[in-house]
């Protein structure tokens, strides 16, 4: 008896081991594709998403946003003195990128921390300054060149608040993969805004 149960538990064993290897290669994949704020420093990876068409691509968005909200939630729990950060996303060639990301201090107009990605070299450069005040200083209008693609109340669930704003909009702006749309995120105290333009 005890010789015919010793396959049955020896199958058991490897198959937990291998279904622990596959989440383990499961949540790296997810990872790799995350934008990582902790403590404000970017991953070398800068791909918010990276998709193979438009469904592909709004099929994710949801996930995205709401790891990349709640990465900027974060910063601004860990630094008291971020009221305001500042993103810029743009969609092209099958890549959600983060261009751009300020943390700022809009009641002393000082930059706490600010990263800008560099295409030649593929990583994020630190800046050290902050210019257009004027954006985050005037809450209700866009960049210049940008149209208002939505506004959410930071209370009451904006991530799904975003994600719907940004799904509308990439759905008619975005009309395969080589089009380009740059989104600009500004999560205040109060609400964030949604500001859009195509590249």
């Amino acid at each position: 008896m005890k010789k015919k149960l010793i396959p049955f538990v020896l199958l058991f064993l490897i198959s937990t081991v291998s279904c622990e290897k596959n989440q383990e290669l499961d949540e790296v994949k997810f990872k790799d594709f995350k934008v990582n704020l902790s403590n404000a420093k970017i991953t070398s990876n800068p791909y918010l998403i990276v998709y193979d068409d438009i469904p592909s691509l709004l099929d994710k968005l949801d996930s995205a946003i709401d790891d990349f909200y709640a990465d900027i939630l974060d910063e601004k729990n860990n630094d008291p003195r971020i009221t305001d950060v500042l993103a810029n996303i743009k969609f092209y060639d099958g890549k959600a990128i983060v261009t751009e990301i300020y943390f700022l201090d809009a009641s002393k107009e000082e930059l706490i921390n600010g990263l800008v990605f560099d295409e030649t070299l593929g990583t994020y450069q630190q800046v050290n300054t902050f210019i257009n005040w004027d954006i985050v200083l005037n809450g209700a209008s866009c960049p210049s060149g940008y149209s208002q693609v939505g506004s959410c109340n930071n209370v009451n669930n904006p991530e799904n608040c975003i994600s719907n704003a940004l799904n509308q909009y990439l759905s008619a702006n975005l009309t395969g993969i080589g089009s380009c749309v740059d989104v600009n995120i500004k999560v205040g105290l109060i609400n964030t805004r949604i500001c859009g333009k195509n590249c």
